[in-house]
C-alpha cells in the first residue's frame, strides 16, 4: 500500500514535470523507492536536506559511487542520462520542502521570559527548557499518570519526521506548542494535542568534518520570542519562534578542527549561554555566551585554563592546547545565588595520561 500510495503521487506529478524529471521518476521508482519511501531504511529524499552534498554534481556523484560504511550501493552501471533525469527527479520532489519557511503559519506570541523560567516548577503542563527547569532535575510535577493507571497509557498522535539520524532531542512545550529539533538541521513546531505541524525550518550542513560522528541534535532553547539551536558545523541559530524564520547565523567554532553543537543552549537572564561538543577530536572546548537579539559575543570561559589562568599549571607543556574539555550538555542555574553549574568532559588524549600529566583541571 506504501509504494502504491509513492506511486500515486509520482504519476499524479508527472504532467507538470519535463521530460528528464518525468523519466527519472519512472528510474527511482524501479531503484530507489523501496529505501526512500516514508518509512525507509534510508533518508527520505524529499526534505531538501542532502547529507553528502545538496549540488546536482554531489547528488550525481552519490548516485554513482554509493556511501561506503551504509546500506546506499553504487550504480556504476547507470548511464550519464539516467543519472541525470534521476537528479532533476529528486530535485523536482525537494523543491517545496527546500524553500525557506513561510510566515503563513504561526505559533502566535510565545515571549517566554525568564521570569517564567525562573519558575517553570510552578507550571508543570509545560517543559521550558531542556531539563525541565533551571534546577536540571528531568522532574515533572504532573500528577495525571500513576502507578494506578500507567498499564492503561495509548499513543495520542505520531509524527515523523525527515531523515535518518537517531533522535535525541527533548522537546519543549510552552503554552500548547511543542517545539523540537529532528535529525541535525531540522526544527518544528507542533502543536502539542494534535501533533499538526505549524511550521518547519530546514537548513543543510554547510561544512562537513569528514571524521565527523554523534549525528544528532538534542533540542531547542526558548527565550523571548527566539528559538536557539546548534549545527553539526558549529553554528549557534536564533530562529523566529513564532514562524520559524532565521533570525541570525553565528559560527562558534571550526568544524574542521573537531567542535560541533549536538545539545540546545541554556537561557539566563538576557544571554544565550551555549557550550561545544567535539571531545574525541583534541580540541580545547569553552562555554560563550551571546546576545539573544544579535547574536554577538558576550563572553568566553575556556574549559581548559590557558596561561595566566588558574589551573593553568595542571597541564604539563602545551597539552593544554589540545586537551579536550567539551561543554557539550546544557549547564543548570541557581537563580538565587546567580551561579552557572556546567559540567566538563573528558581530557584528551582520553588512554594516555603520560601526554597530559598533572591534575588537567577542568577535565
Amino acid at each position: 500500500m506504501m509504494l502504491a500510495f509513492l506511486a500515486l503521487i509520482s504519476i499524479g506529478s508527472a504532467a507538470g514535470q519535463d521530460a528528464p524529471a518525468a523519466a527519472g521518476a519512472a528510474l527511482f521508482q524501479r531503484s530507489c523507492a523501496s529505501c526512500h519511501n516514508v518509512e525507509g531504511r534510508a533518508p527520505s529524499l524529499s526534505t531538501g536536506v542532502f547529507t553528502h552534498g545538496a549540488e546536482d554534481a554531489q547528488i550525481a556523484q552519490t548516485i554513482r559511487a554509493g556511501v561506503p560504511g551504509t546500506q546506499m550501493p553504487a550504480f556504476p552501471a547507470l548511464s550519464a542520462d539516467a543519472v541525470g533525469q534521476l537528479v532533476a527527479y529528486i530535485r523536482g520532489m525537494s523543491r517545496n520542502a527546500a524553500a525557506p519557511p513561510t510566515t503563513a503559519a504561526t505559533t502566535g506570541d510565545v515571549g517566554l521570559t525568564f521570569d517564567r523560567l525562573r519558575r517553570a516548577a510552578g507550571e508543570p503542563q509545560n517543559w521550558l527548557t531542556y531539563w525541565g527547569d533551571y534546577h536540571g532535575t528531568h522532574y515533572s510535577g504532573l500528577p495525571q499518570i500513576t502507578t494506578a493507571n500507567v498499564s492503561r497509557l495509548q499513543a495520542a498522535w505520531a509524527r515523523q519526521l525527515p531523515g535518518s539520524s537517531v533522535l535525541e532531542a527533548t522537546p519543549l512545550v510552552v503554552d500548547g506548542v511543542m517545539f523540537t529539533s529532528g535529525p541535525p538541521g531540522i526544527v518544528v513546531a507542533l502543536d502539542a494535542a494534535s501533533g499538526r505541524q505549524i511550521w518547519r525550518y530546514q537548513r543543510t550542513q554547510k561544512v562537513r568534518n569528514p571524521n565527523e560522528i554523534n549525528p544528532f541534535n538534542r533540542g531547542v532553547a526558548i527565550l523571548g520570542n527566539r528559538l536557539f539551536v546548534g549545527t553539526l558545523d558549529a553554528a549557534l541559530l536564533a530562529l523566529d519562534a513564532r514562524t520559524g524564520a532565521l533570525l541570525w547565523e553565528v559560527q562558534m567554532a571550526d568544524p574542521m578542527q573537531g567542535f560541533s553543537i549536538t545539545s540546545p543552549p541554556l537561557p539566563v537572564k538576557d544571554t544565550i549561554i551555549a557550550g561545544i561538543a567535539g571531545g574525541e577530536f583534541g580540541i580545547r572546548g569553552f562555554i560563550d555566551a551571546y546576545d539573544p537579539a544579535t547574536g554577538a559575543r558576550l563572553w568566553r570561559f575556556s574549559s581548559i585554563p590557558g596561561p595566566g589562568e588558574f589551573g593553568h599549571d595542571t597541564w604539563r607543556g602545551d597539552s593544554w592546547t589540545r586537551g579536550c574539555g567539551a561543554t557539550w550538555l546544557p549547564g543548570s542555574y541557581d537563580a538565587d545565588l546567580d551561579l552557572l553549574y556546567w559540567a566538563i568532559g573528558n581530557p584528551c588524549p582520553l588512554y594516555n595520561g603520560a601526554a597530559r600529566e598533572g591534575d588537567n583541571l577542568f577535565t
